[in-house]
């Protein structure tokens, strides 16, 4: 008969770290700041494809156009609803 191998067991450490705690208010002001800049930018642009969107005379960019700008727009709603729930968020922590 075949002896099979012992495997020794490795006892396992715990790890035990004590989270830090920071002061949010400085990263929520840095998300905040964040979410208005990426509204901005993505509100633009979505005008500037809209603005194309009217002036282009081809039926496949005035497609192209339109739906970067519906694309972009929507972004910028997602960003507008990241940017209400950051302000919101900060209004009830105080």
């Amino acid at each position: 008969m075949v002896k099979k191998k012992s495997v020794k067991k490795i006892p396992q450490k715990k790890v035990s770290k004590k989270l830090k705690i920071k002061n949010n208010f400085f990263y929520t002001k840095d998300k905040t700041q964040l979410a208005f800049n990426n509204l901005i930018f993505f509100a633009v642009l979505s005008l500037v494809s809209l603005i194309f969107f009217q002036l282009v005379n081809s039926t496949i960019l005035g497609n192209l156009f339109f739906i970067l700008a519906v694309t972009l727009g929507f972004t910028a709603i997602a960003f507008l609803i990241v940017l209400l729930t950051l302000i919101i968020k900060k209004i009830i922590k105080k």
